[in-house]
């Protein structure tokens, strides 16, 4: 793949991302009161208008500055490592434009809000998980693709078809 379509998918997933995240927390935020939850499956899963001071698990609550000066390194980071991609393919487009997704959605809320808007509520046996949302959801499932190429047998991304082996390519 190119490096221009494959900065373009990148932009496409992360536009995609960044558009389902604010629409969602838009929605949430527009039809239940803030500290409120609307109750989807009992003892399982809620929607709750949550804001979020900090990070994950609300760690460095109130370090606003902190956390949007950390989001920018991450995006310049992320953003070096694509300028620096030999191996430009479909796959890595998908985790790249996922996380950097995540990333400015989430900056989007601690610029303009000042905080982070959480919803997605869990409750696993009698433990409740802490509420996140769509931007979260985006950025772990980046790292764990991120992290499947990397230590799972490179065999995994390859198809077989006789004695051939080629990488598996999803612009085909």
């Amino acid at each position: 793949m190119k490096k221009k379509k494959f900065i373009l998918m990148i932009f496409i997933f992360s536009i995609i991302v960044i558009v389902l995240d604010q629409l969602s927390k838009y929605i949430v935020d527009s039809t239940i009161k803030f500290g409120y939850t609307k109750e989807i499956i009992p003892n399982f899963f809620s929607i709750t208008n949550a804001r979020n001071f900090g990070a994950a698990w609300s760690i460095l609550w109130d370090k606003r500055i902190f956390l949007i000066l950390i989001s920018c390194v991450a995006f310049l980071f992320v953003s070096f490592l694509i300028y620096r991609e030999k191996e430009c393919n479909s796959y890595k487009s998908i985790y790249y434009g996922l996380l950097i997704g995540g990333i400015i959605g989430n900056l989007i809320d601690r610029v303009f809000l000042g905080y982070v808007i959480d919803f997605f509520d869990f409750t696993f046996f009698g433990f409740h998980y802490p509420i996140f949302n769509i931007s979260d959801i985006m950025i772990v499932i980046s790292i764990l693709l991120i992290c499947a190429e990397c230590f799972l047998p490179n065999n995994i991304f390859v198809k077989k078809s006789n004695e051939e082996v080629e990488v598996i390519d999803f612009d085909e």
